[in-house]
């Protein structure tokens, strides 16, 4: 019956929400890591806007595929494609149940430029919290399920401990709050998975999408790697 409800809760999903090839326009000595800048539609992208890769991923916050791509590629990642204007890099949003869309509320929340730390915060902290929804009991996920629109996200942020992360890092509580009570940034966020995955016939998490064209058999590190390394002829 548990499994059944907790099923039932990650069912509760909102609804699932080209870029062009520059020349290339590497910057010795400049980290592009630093350089931000945040979608109309609330995507975030890090790195040289002029580098010849463009690269969008498509993630679910749920999803253990990309907790684990998360963690393996961060590294490399920024250091061997980012830091010298190779690649650019797109996160979007795939939302799939209530806990995707409070932790997307939770790292949209203040400073932009610092989404992708908050980004890579929840993602090394996967096991944690859904080891706390797989444990959630029956009252809690009818909770999550009943509760109204402005108080669904900061029940489900506090049942699985998830203001920490954010607080941490330096946003008080209150602004947490208000940022899970925001309704039109959740319509933003349901917008934008809806739309990535019908423009693009987006099936499962994480899925990449290389210069306006997505890869089809790449869903980890492993398999996107090469991919990239073609695009840029290495």
């Amino acid at each position: 019956m548990k499994r059944r409800l907790l099923a039932a809760a990650l069912a509760t999903a909102f609804p699932l929400a080209v870029v062009t090839v520059m020349a290339p326009a590497y910057a010795a000595g400049k980290d592009w890591n630093q350089t931000f800048a945040q979608t109309e539609d609330g995507g975030h992208w890090v790195g040289n806007p002029e580098a010849p890769v463009q690269l969008r991923e498509f993630v679910s916050y749920t999803c253990i595929h990309c907790a684990h791509f998360a963690q393996e590629s961060d590294g490399p990642m920024r250091l061997e494609y980012i830091r010298d204007g190779k690649v650019r890099v797109e996160v979007r949003h795939l939302i799939r149940d209530p806990i995707d869309m409070t932790i997307a509320l939770l790292t949209n929340c203040g400073d932009p430029n610092k989404f992708f730390g908050n980004h890579r915060a929840y993602f090394s902290r996967y096991d944690d919290y859904m080891d706390k929804v797989k444990a959630a009991s029956a009252d809690q996920i009818k909770g999550w399920n009943e509760a109204p629109l402005s108080q669904k996200f900061r029940l489900i942020a506090s049942d699985l401990d998830l203001y920490s992360t954010m607080e941490n890092r330096g946003v008080a509580k209150p602004a947490l709050d208000k940022c899970l009570s925001d309704e039109a940034k959740m319509r933003t966020l349901a917008k934008q998975s809806t739309t990535g995955a019908n423009k693009y016939g987006i099936k499962g998490t994480p899925s990449f999408v290389l210069n306006g064209e997505l890869i089809d058999d790449a869903h980890s590190w492993d398999t996107l790697k090469p991919e990239l390394d073609l695009k840029l002829g290495i």
